[in-house]
């Protein structure tokens, strides 16, 4: 298995394969763009009703945070009122993902795994979909892996600790206006920190944590204050959405958002991402993706077991499991 700085290739050989895998890349989301622009598929109902939202920019919504609608107007200025614009930007955001999962990855493992990390991310089955249609998740995705690849940084000796985290926090903070579930990066977080005062191998310490979270809340304070002002609409219909107080605590639930997450990851990926989670518990330079991860996966799994989670629910944990993989791998 690669380690942090254990091997280097040639860095002609190196730069060859970045220009392969970024070419493919690069042909793969063209495709998908030809695909979005030719579809003669109507918008759905969420797409919709972030088109309209789009017409009229604000800091905040009923049920979600502004950065969908920002996209979107952003791609309506560029391309013209074009129903395939709406969608457009999903395919070269999830792009831009994988480019930074192969930046991070290569920090922690080596080239050779940061252009792994990329292909698995441009080919899991819930990129694919996600290329094909406009959602929160998308760029949520995109934000949460920026703050992966800062704490990345830390691991591996490039950015200091302080910095890192600043870094970090801001992307984190970034990743609410698109969807309040980047606020499970803070349970990671404070995860990481705690173990790491436990196991003394920390890669932060609670300033580290405070300059984190102080980063995270000036991202993230235009929705914020927009739900201070709008006596917290979307808090609240996340809180409806969730449907905890009416519990089923029922196991086929959880199995069927098990299930769903075969369908996001794939049978064969998924499976490998577990082992490669477990095979990691040992490395400390990479443990901490774990903490970013589990998580995600336990809350999502609990939400199931009480009343309903769906499969993209717990996205957040994929990136960082990616990682995992292409570095096991």
């Amino acid at each position: 298995m690669a380690s942090v700085f254990a091997y280097s290739h040639n860095p002609a050989s190196d730069q060859t394969h970045n220009w392969l895998i970024g070419g493919a890349m690069l042909m793969i989301t063209l495709l998908r763009s030809a695909a979005v622009i030719t579809t003669p598929l109507e918008l759905g109902v969420d797409e919709a009703q972030y088109w309209l939202w789009s017409q009229t920019p604000d800091f905040g919504y009923f049920t979600k945070p502004p950065l969908i609608a920002w996209i979107i107007g952003l791609a309506h200025w560029l391309f013209g009122h074009q129903m395939w614009a709406v969608r457009l930007p999903a395919c070269w955001i999830h792009l831009i993902t994988a480019l930074i999962l192969w930046r991070g990855t290569s920090w922690l493992f080596g080239q050779q795994a940061g252009r792994l990390a990329a292909l698995i991310w441009i080919s899991l089955p819930a990129t694919g979909l996600g290329s094909f249609l406009i959602s929160t998740d998308t760029p949520l995705l995109t934000l949460w892996s920026a703050g992966l690849l800062a704490i990345c940084g830390i691991a591996s000796g490039r950015l200091s600790s302080s910095l890192g985290m600043g870094l970090a926090g801001l992307a984190f903070g970034a990743a609410m206006l698109a969807k309040f579930a980047a606020i499970y990066a803070l349970v990671g977080l404070m995860l990481i920190y705690l173990h790491g005062h436990m196991t003394r191998q920390k890669l932060f310490d609670w300033r580290d944590i405070s300059v984190a979270l102080l980063a995270f809340c000036l991202a993230a304070s235009p929705n914020i204050i927009w739900n201070f002002a709008n006596e917290f609409s979307t808090v609240r219909h996340l809180g409806d959405n969730a449907n905890i107080s009416q519990q089923s605590a029922s196991m086929a639930g959880v199995w069927q958002f098990i299930g769903g997450q075969f369908a996001v990851a794939g049978p064969v990926v998924l499976l490998f991402m577990v082992i490669a989670a477990i095979t990691h518990w040992r490395d400390h330079k990479s443990r901490w993706l774990i903490w970013m991860s589990a998580p995600v996966l336990a809350l999502m799994i609990t939400q199931s077991y009480l009343s309903e989670a769906n499969a993209n629910w717990a996205m957040t944990a994929f990136p960082a499991l990616t990682i995992l993989l292409a570095g096991w791998l």
